[in-house]
């Protein structure tokens, strides 16, 4: 188990690796997990990230959101959204 969870139910990839090296600046004192949930696949940059979790869903933010939770891992739970840099 890890510090802190990031959930984000998302849409936006284009934002998604600003959104990860924000988290890597932010999280320096802490173990962090980002779960992106959304119907896009994940950059390629992002992939084989052990922060990363990924998980393809075709609905709405607020089911995005429900079964994200079963994925988190961390300690704190922190909702976001994907362009909140």
């Amino acid at each position: 188990m890890g510090d802190v969870s990031l959930l984000v139910p998302a849409i936006r990839t284009n934002r998604w690796v600003g959104f990860y090296e924000s988290a890597l600046k932010a999280c320096k004192n802490h173990t962090f997990e980002i779960v992106f949930i959304g119907p896009f696949d994940l950059p390629s940059e992002l992939e084989g990230k052990p922060e990363i979790k990924h998980i393809k869903d075709y609905g709405s933010p607020s089911r995005a959101t429900s079964i994200g939770v079963e994925k988190c891992e961390g300690e704190f739970l922190y909702n976001c959204v994907d362009d909140g840099v």
